[in-house]
This record gives structure tokens, C-alpha cells and sequence, in this order.
């Protein structure tokens, strides 16, 4: 090899190393790594290319750094402190998913910002990482808040539909709510209570025309009702396991007492007091007609029972009168055929025509025996 060969290849192999200037016309340079420093060589960024994308840093690293990452899934910005742990992220990603992250010295803890396309969702993390407090829009728009317990579980949520309700749910460590407070958006206030291992439940209402608490069984079925009517009058309803009341216990300004219903929700009985102080008990036939009833007066002096025909007559009649106690037995019209009393002169059964005219008297009194001709 000759001298001019010799100064060509070391030529070569120093443009292979040092590579060429920049600035040269024409010239194209080649590297996965750049490095820019200042005048006195002091670092002050770089570009780095890898299979993933490239990497813009600038600022000194003992005094925190930019940098810009421009990836497969989209560019992203992040801000380091002095000791090289991100302290602000900022990304956007082709799925449409926009991030801004604020992170505490740990690097776990801090806040979150995201818009996604089902909206924005703003959330708080703990040092552990775990989430705490969410801010949500999503879909509807309508916004929810989110407490977590250290385990990222759902707890407190209080959410406003777009509707116009508002709701507070307080759940436990399985999200299983137990208490909901809601306010509805005619301003119907609600709060309703759930035990821990079934379905029983309790319900505090107050709407326009009714306020009440309604008690649930263990398979969720409405079984009890308390509640106050418009007039300010208080109930309390008894249902069976179809939800159809069976009893009410109620007071009105016609009478107060107790109703006990049927299957049809048909009235078939009630006790109750009415305004002049007579307590009462009826009972109906499956058509609401009242066939038998038990009163007492006011005074407590005359007791009576009653059993009525279709037409609403009395046909049988138990009275506990001072002066006469006895059955009395009417006919169609109402007008009293037969009597089996306690009379002053002692007992006695007395049966008349429809126009009242006595036909016979056991035992006669002695005026009726006088009466009477010789045979």
C-alpha cells in the first residue's frame, strides 16, 4: 500500500468518526443522540430518537428540565425537578384523551386532569397513589363527585343528574349503598336507609301531597307506611307481600280508628270513634255494604248490634238499654216483628203485625188477660 492509499483511508475513517459539520451544504447528519451544551459545555438539552419516538430536553439538569416526547400513541410534555422526578405531565393521546398531571415530591400523590371523550374528569391521589376524590361530567354532562377509601372504593357519591335530581349515596366497603339522600327535581326531599345484609329498607318521603316513612322487608317489599296526607292528618298503613294494604290505622275529621281490607283492597272492617265520641265497629260484604255493626252511645248507656240487610235495614238488633235489653227482629221496612226482652215486668216475647199491633205476648200481662171473653 502506497503512501496516497494510507492518507485516504485514515481520511475516511475520520469522517466515519467525528461524522460531518453541521452547517456543511448538502451534508445530512446521522444520530440517535444530541447533545447541546453552552459555551462553557455546561448541558443544556438534548434529542434523543428511540424506536417508541423522539425526545426534546432542554434546561440544565441540576436546576429541573423540559421535555417534549413526541411518541406512537401522541406528544407529551413533562416537567422534572432538580432531582429528576416528573413534576408536571402533560399528554394527548390518538384516542382522544387529553392529560394534565401535578405530582407531588413522592411522585404518587397529586392531581389529575383528564378529557376524554365522554367528558372531563378532574381526580386527587393519595401517597400511595390510590384515588380519593373524584370530579366527574361524563356523558350527560351532569356532575358527580366521589370520595374513595384507601382502597379506591367508591364511598360517598353525590351526583346531579340531568334531570334535575340530586342524590348523595353513602355506600360500604363493597359499594353497596345504605343510605341514599336525594332531592328530586319538583324539590321532593327523600332519604332512604338499607341494612347491611338484606333488603330491608326504609323510606322517608316528603312530596306535595304526602309526607312518610315506608319500611321495606328483607326482600325489598313495602310492608309499613307512615305518612301525613295533605290535611295534616297522620296513618299508618299495613301491607301484605303484594304490596296491598290489609290494615290502616288512621285519623281523619269523620272519625279515627282502624280499617282492615281484603285481598280486592275492599274495606271489610272498621273500628273507629266518630266526631261525637261513639266508638263503633262495622263490617261489610265484599260489595262495601255494611251488614253487621256494634255501637256504644256516648254515655256508655246503650250498647246495641246490628245486623243489616242489603238494602242497609236492620233485621236483628242486640240492645243493652237500661230499661229494655233485648233482640229485636224487623221485617223489609224496617218495623219491628219480634222482641225477646229483659222489660221492667221481667222478660218477655212479644210479636207483632206490620201495622205494630200486638199478636202475642209471653207471658200475657194481666191487662191483656182481662181483655180476653170467657170461653
Amino acid at each position: 500500500m502506497n503512501v496516497e492509499e494510507l492518507e485516504a483511508r485514515l481520511k475516511r475513517l475520520e469522517e466515519l468518526i467525528v461524522g460531518p459539520q453541521l452547517g456543511a451544504p448538502g451534508q445530512m447528519l446521522l444520530t440517535s443522540c444530541l447533545t447541546i451544551t453552552d459555551d462553557q459545555g455546561n448541558v443544556q438539552g438534548g434529542i434523543r430518537g428511540t424506536p417508541d419516538g423522539m425526545t426534546l430536553v432542554m434546561g440544565e439538569p441540576t436546576s429541573g428540565s423540559l421535555s417534549l416526547i413526541l411518541g406512537e400513541h401522541g406528544p407529551s410534555l413533562q416537567m422534572t425537578r432538580p432531582d429528576g422526578t416528573p413534576a408536571i405531565l402533560l399528554n394527548t393521546s390518538t384516542k382522544g384523551i387529553n392529560q394534565l398531571a401535578l405530582l407531588g415530591n413522592d411522585t404518587k400523590s397529586g392531581v389529575n386532569l383528564a378529557m376524554t371523550p365522554r367528558g372531563p374528569i378532574l381526580s386527587f391521589r393519595d401517597r400511595t397513589g390510590t384515588e380519593r376524590l373524584t370530579l366527574t361530567a361524563i356523558d350527560s354532562g351532569s356532575p358527580r363527585v366521589m370520595l374513595h377509601d384507601a382502597k379506591g372504593g367508591i364511598r360517598v357519591l353525590l351526583d346531579a343528574t340531568e334531570g334535575g335530581d340530586t342524590q348523595l349515596n353513602l355506600n360500604d366497603a363493597a359499594g353497596n349503598c345504605h343510605v341514599n339522600i336525594s332531592l328530586a327535581s319538583d324539590g321532593t326531599p327523600a332519604l332512604r336507609l338499607k341494612a347491611a345484609n338484606d333488603g330491608r329498607r326504609i323510606l322517608l318521603k316528603m312530596d306535595q301531597e304526602n309526607n312518610g316513612i315506608l319500611l321495606h322487608d328483607s326482600d325489598d317489599r313495602p310492608r309499613l307506611y307512615l305518612w301525613i296526607g295533605p290535611n295534616g292528618l297522620p296513618h299508618i298503613s299495613f301491607t301484605n307481600a303484594e304490596g296491598k294494604v290489609r290494615v290502616n290505622l288512621g285519623v281523619n275529621d269523620e272519625d279515627s280508628g282502624v280499617r282492615i281490607f281484603d285481598s280486592h283492597q275492599q274495606e271489610r272492617l272498621r273500628m273507629s270513634v266518630n266526631a261525637d265520641e261513639h266508638p263503633s265497629i262495622s263490617m261489610n260484604d265484599a260489595e262495601q255494604r255494611v251488614r253487621a255493626k256494634l255501637t256504644v252511645a256516648r254515655d256508655g248507656s246503650t250498647p246495641s248490634f246490628v245486623l243489616l240487610d242489603e238494602q242497609a235495614k236492620s233485621t236483628v238488633m242486640l240492645t243493652g238499654h237500661p230499661s229494655t235489653n233485648g233482640l229485636v227482629i224487623t221485617d223489609s221496612s224496617g218495623k219491628p216483628r219480634a222482641v225477646l226482652g229483659l222489660f221492667a215486668e221481667g222478660p218477655a216475647l212479644m210479636m207483632t203485625d206490620s201495622d205494630g199491633t200486638p199478636l202475642c205476648m209471653i207471658p200475657e200481662r194481666p191487662e191483656d188477660a182481662d181483655e180476653q171473653e170467657p170461653d
